[in-house]
Formats: structure tokens, sequence, C-alpha cells
């Protein structure tokens, strides 16, 4: 945990790259008319209603190579499912837009 505050401490460039990541993201994902919640952390919160099609979504995520948490009852009330979509430092720009492809491509699925 120390070590963890060193870094924190010596390379504040770490921590802006997230936030820039994560608010990059987040715009993407609202261009696209994905219900989010963002805080302006490395963490985002994006609405998907019902329990099979949050599972659905982090599965076709998942053979794209998008990694992310479906967060289903009992951790939040029935029919309020969503993804939880946590953003890294080290993630390029390439790598975002691939992932905003994918969500992209998901959104206009036919399910």
């Amino acid at each position: 945990m120390l070590a963890a505050l060193k870094i924190v401490d010596k390379e504040p460039e770490r921590r802006h790259q997230l936030l820039e990541n994560a608010k990059f993201f987040a715009d993407g994902l609202k261009a696209l008319d994905y219900q989010i919640c963002h805080s302006g952390s490395a963490i985002i919160s994006l609405s998907c209603g019902h329990e099979l099609l949050a599972l659905a979504a982090f599965q076709k995520l998942f053979d794209e190579g998008v990694f992310v948490n479906p967060v289903t009852s009992p951790a939040v009330p029935q029919n309020h499912a969503m993804l939880r979509i946590s953003l890294m430092a080290t993630h390029d720009r390439e790598m975002l837009l691939h992932a905003l492809k994918v969500f992209k491509n998901l959104r206009t699925l036919k399910w």
C-alpha cells in the first residue's frame, strides 16, 4: 500500500492520464446515447435494465476483447442491472477507440 502511495506522489501524470481516459470514454458512450453514470472517477456505470441484457452485453463485449463487470441482483435492485467499466492510465487511445467501436456495434445489434 505504501509503495502505491509513493507512485501516486512521484508520478502524478498517471492519475492525470487515468482521469483523461475516463472522461474521453464517458463522452464517447454518451455520444452513442448510452445511459451512464460518471462522476469523474475511473469507473463508469452503464445502465442495462434487465439482468439478461447485462449478461448478454457482457458476453458480446468479452468476445470482442472488452472486459467489463456485469452488476446484477442482489448487488442492485431487480431490473437495474448495469455494466461496470473500469478504466486504467495504461489504456491508450487506440484501445479506447476499439472499445467504443465495440460498444457502438453492440448498440446497433438486433437482439
